[in-house]
């Protein structure tokens, strides 16, 4: 497998670094929290205008056609700005089912959309006292030939900003016994039937309790469609921590080559060098486990352990690079004003989020063990 980047890719990343260096500033940051959505538009605006929405979109819709590895440097390079735009959402978890397992009519009305930046979306894989997204408790009946879901869905991203959100259920009803098998269907947030309930996480981004009572929906075609979206979720997640966490360790570095004790750098000091060390070794572990889990997910290969192995370095790892830059930062980096106060924010969300490092051992033990039929293991 070869891990390295082709010129196109190179020069995909530099686009995106520029885009988001020129609008992601902490003083910008800063002001788009204190808005009400959270969501900085112009720089989402940039982003459309540049193309970088449009990666891994199909040409026939806009796109640039490209594939899950690129659009992982882009998510990248977001993680790597803290930038508050709903790219894994928007881009991860709603645009790539349904140029995957969309209707025609579905991927015309949605992705152009999408890659130019008039429409977010998003998808609702979290439910209330349920850890595992791959066992939805939400259900779908179809009545009339027309499919009706009701279900709780917790911490939906861009909820209230996006023209549809793809939710997970288990199908009944219809003639047809489908009720063990979890499918995915598309609903309007703005339809009768849907309820949100603002909650903020905590990277203070906006997100929302969904409540869907009798909601209409559409149905997204094709078999196994919920784990293929739950691993391209968790993967798209671990390529935002290489960015979160190797831009903290840039600031620590900086900053500890640059003040001074004893009339020396803190740098210079054995413990603080061992101690930054450690986290660049930590660092390069999350890059490389992402890198393989994307690259297979890239070529076809629905690898769950590659999968599961890089989510565990993202959140244990993850969660001891940001540490380590605090501690090494001293007084300065718990500072909510001082900009890696959000990188260690992002961290942690990103640790937790679709399952945390106990979550991943366990999948990754289940699959050792052969055991094909726990639902704690992804894609079973």
């Amino acid at each position: 497998m070869d891990l390295g980047y082709t010129a196109d890719q190179e020069a995909l990343r530099a686009l995106a670094r520029q885009v988001l260096e020129d609008h992601a500033a902490p003083a910008r940051l800063a002001a788009t929290e204190a808005a009400s959505d959270r969501v900085d538009r112009d720089l989402w605006a940039a982003l459309a205008r540049a193309g970088l929405l449009g990666t891994a979109i199909p040409e026939e819709h806009g796109g640039s056609g490209l594939g899950f590895f690129e659009l992982a440097i882009l998510l990248e390079e977001v993680g790597r700005a803290v930038a508050p735009v709903p790219a894994h959402p928007t881009l991860v978890m709603g645009a790539l089912p349904l140029a995957a397992f969309g209707s025609p009519e579905q991927r015309r009305r949605l992705l152009p959309g999408v890659a130019a930046g008039d429409v977010m979306l998003t998808a609702a894989l979290a439910e209330p006292r349920n850890p595992d997204p791959l066992a939805p408790g939400t259900r779908a009946a179809e009545r009339g030939g027309k499919w009706h879901l009701e279900g709780v869905k917790l911490a939906v991203p861009a909820a209230a900003s996006s023209a549809a959100i793809v939710v997970p259920a288990r199908p009944h009803g219809g003639g047809e016994d489908r009720a063990g098998v979890a499918e995915l269907f598309l609903v309007a947030p703005g339809d009768a039937g849907v309820a949100l309930a603002r909650q903020e996480s905590t990277t203070r981004e906006v997100q929302h309790l969904v409540t869907l009572d009798g909601a209409p929906a559409e149905r997204l075609a094709g078999p196994g469609a919920l784990p293929w979206l739950v691993r391209r979720a968790t993967a798209g997640l671990c390529a935002m921590q290489v960015g979160v966490t190797e831009r903290a360790l840039r600031m620590t570095a900086a900053y500890t080559s640059s003040r001074e004790q004893f009339g020396r750098p803190l740098s210079a000091f054995q413990a603080v060098s061992q101690r930054a060390a450690d986290a660049y070794v930590d660092v390069e572990a999350i890059r490389l486990t992402t890198l393989a889990a994307v690259c297979r997910l890239a070529e076809g290969d629905e690898d769950d352990e590659a999968v599961a192995i890089a989510k565990f370095w993202a959140a244990e790892a993850g969660q001891r690079v940001v540490h380590a830059a605090q501690h090494l930062h001293g007084g300065v980096g718990v500072d909510v004003s001082y900009p890696l106060h959000r990188y260690f924010l992002w961290a942690k969300q990103l640790e937790l989020t679709l399952g945390g490092a106990t979550e991943q051992l366990l999948r990754i033990g289940a699959g050792l063990a052969g055991d094909a039929g726990s639902p704690s293991r992804v894609g079973a």
